[in-house]
């Protein structure tokens, strides 16, 4: 099948919506793997018809109830395919009662072997522990899509703490944005994370003072918004402990877990790092909290609380090796000191040591503009690794070459990226064919740098220049090359890269012999440089090395074929790569310069 495409308008169907959905769309799943060809056969028009029909007759999901006369019901099934497990609802009055979710999956491994009392085992394990995660809070709607009547039931909090002579101070908060006030606690002793935590108890406190029957929250808080997604309720089945250790503020986490169990609470990550100009109502009302969260103190406690910040800042950041501000803040962090960012910041901004490392990166290295000139064609290569779909014979990346001052590429599939491969493709595709080269620069990959390469350079006499990671200028001109032939490749499988080891021989011809209308290929270099007072072509080696040539086919019979040479045989012979993906070593007598040769 060619171009077809099944839309449900309106709606997105998954397989808490779809029973036995896993189970139903395995067939469709084998032939879209990458790894897999896609063979549309009987068993996947039956499964597409299936999963059609199973969609039309799907069963709207209904809200998580709470309350003492809701009954859950989970039901569960070991299939011959795999366990499948569904999560239901009642009220009292109600026969049927709503779905709130349906589940599916095949066996994996052993499982298919288990006897039919272990499969029953399975699949009720399988539905305990879906029935427990969905128990847990819902996710609130963005603040400005709730309706009217229901934004008085939104509250956003947060929570701060700050160092204040010799004592540490927290304060929680409470924002409500349809009555514009705000309510707050403060304390000593503990972090800004036990304020965010104090701020929810705060919320549920208004919320049962003035009896709501569901209370949306929005903090910027992650710690916060994941306990109350998933994380009280696996907390509460391990008694409240991790790892055999008891959970950090246990008594504020219980209190909170028993309170939500009557109420609706349904929770909402806010980003707290949004510009102005694109900041929402939703942000605003964050920016509000966060106002009424920070603990006011006298202007000469803050000068002390700042000189002492600024050094202990400056202690972390020196000790850690002048990292960044994120990695100097959990380096701190780890190590039981709290720092504020900007006081890490402030400190960064005023390193002398990292200013030189600065200074250092931007100065231009031998590798930027006019860092080829120095060299002749052969004496310096770019290298790197492209990864593709693995073939029948199990090879799976290219190993490519790219001399530097033509941009001739050369390449050498290997099953696996390693230091062995790479001065294999190294030896047989630039030493045997260019001869050894002077420089070869790479990224910082173990394939790369590691003792072997090392030792191989050394004996080489060659100098192995290693790129500034996430620097993607340093290795521009490799990368480029694998674009085009990545291009290539995709373009001769019908938009795939299926059969690209065949390929691979006449798509490297290609990206040699590419060109265009105002601009040579490698292949066809022209005169670019003066040396010595005389004009020196890029393609330096003998007199046909990488120029384009007619050969003679072997049988004598025939048309010429075009190709390129790419290095010299034994005696008066020429290495040739015919357009058509053959090489073969031609004698000279053989060879018609092409047009575009010199």
């Amino acid at each position: 099948m060619a171009g077809r495409k099944f839309v449900f308008p309106g709606k997105c169907f998954t397989s808490y919506t779809v029973p036995n959905y896993s189970l139903i769309v395995n067939p469709l799943y084998q032939v879209t793997r990458k790894k897999n060809e896609f063979e549309w056969g009987p068993e996947q028009r039956q499964a597409f018809e299936q999963i059609k029909q199973e969609i039309v007759h799907a069963v709207a999901l209904g809200p998580v109830r709470t309350g003492p006369d809701v009954k859950n019901v989970l039901y569960t099934a070991a299939g011959e395919n795999g366990p499948t497990w569904s999560l239901w609802q009642k009220e009292p009055g109600e026969t049927r009662g709503r779905p709130l979710g349906f589940w599916s999956r095949g066996y994996r491994g052993s499982e298919a072997r288990y006897t039919p009392t272990e499969k029953e085992i399975l699949a009720a394990y399988e539905g305990v522990r879906s029935a427990s995660e969905v128990g847990r809070a819902e996710e609130a709607p963005l603040y400005n899509q709730l309706p009217e009547n229901e934004k008085k039931y939104a509250l956003f909090t947060d929570g701060s703490c700050r160092i204040v002579g010799k004592h540490r101070r927290w304060k929680a908060a409470v924002w409500s944005p349809t009555r514009r006030v705000a309510e707050a606690a403060e304390g000593e002793g503990e972090s800004s994370q036990f304020a965010e935590v104090k701020a929810i108890q705060l919320a549920l406190d208004i919320a049962e003072r003035e009896k709501w029957p569901v209370l949306y929250l929005y903090t910027d808080s992650w710690m916060v918004a994941n306990a109350l997604w998933g994380w009280l309720q696996q907390w509460k089945q391990n008694n409240w402990q991790r790892r055999g250790k008891p959970i950090w503020a246990a008594a504020l986490w219980q209190d909170i877990a028993a309170r939500v169990e009557n109420l609706a609470v349904k929770v909402r990550h806010v980003d707290a790092h949004v510009p102005k100009n694109r900041a929402t109502e939703e942000h605003q009302n964050n920016q509000q909290v966060d106002q009424a969260a920070k603990i006011e103190v006298a202007q000469v406690d803050l000068d002390w609380q700042h000189k002492g910040e600024l050094f202990i800042a400056r202690w972390a950041h020196d000790t850690s090796g002048h990292q960044g501000r994120d990695a100097t803040y959990r380096w701190a962090r780890d190590r039981g000191v709290d720092l504020t960012m900007d006081a890490i910041a402030q400190v960064i901004h005023d390193c002398e040591t990292c200013a030189a490392i600065k200074q250092a990166k931007r100065s231009k290295p031998l590798w930027y503009g006019g860092r080829w000139l120095k060299y002749k064609y052969g004496e310096a290569w770019q290298i790197d690794y492209i990864t593709l779909p693995q073939t029948r014979n199990g090879k799976r990346h290219v190993l490519t070459m790219v001399e530097a001052t033509t941009g001739w590429l050369e390449t050498y599939p290997v099953p696996h990226a390693t230091a062995r491969n790479t001065i294999l493709g190294l030896e047989k595709q630039v030493l045997w064919r260019h001869g050894t080269p002077e420089r070869i620069e790479s990224d910082n990959g173990t394939h790369f740098r590691n003792n072997l390469i090392d030792t191989w350079a050394k004996e080489h006499g060659i100098e192995w220049v290693y790129h500034i990671p996430y620097h993607a200028p340093a290795s521009g001109k490799v990368e480029r090359y694998n674009g085009l032939l990545k291009t290539t490749l995709k373009a001769m499988g019908a938009g795939t890269f299926k059969n690209w080891d065949t390929h691979l021989a006449k798509a490297t011809w290609l990206v040699n012999t590419r060109g265009s209308t105002n601009r040579a290929g490698p292949a066809q270099s022209n005169l670019l440089r003066t040396v010595d007072g005389d004009k020196v072509p890029v393609v330096h080696v003998k007199n046909m090395l990488g120029k384009t040539v007619w050969a003679t086919p072997a049988s004598g019979k025939g048309k010429p074929i075009r190709g390129i040479v790419f290095a010299q045989g034994p005696g008066y012979t020429w290495w040739v790569m015919q357009k058509n993906g053959e090489v073969r070593c031609v004698p000279q007598g053989d060879l018609i310069l092409g047009e575009n040769s010199p």
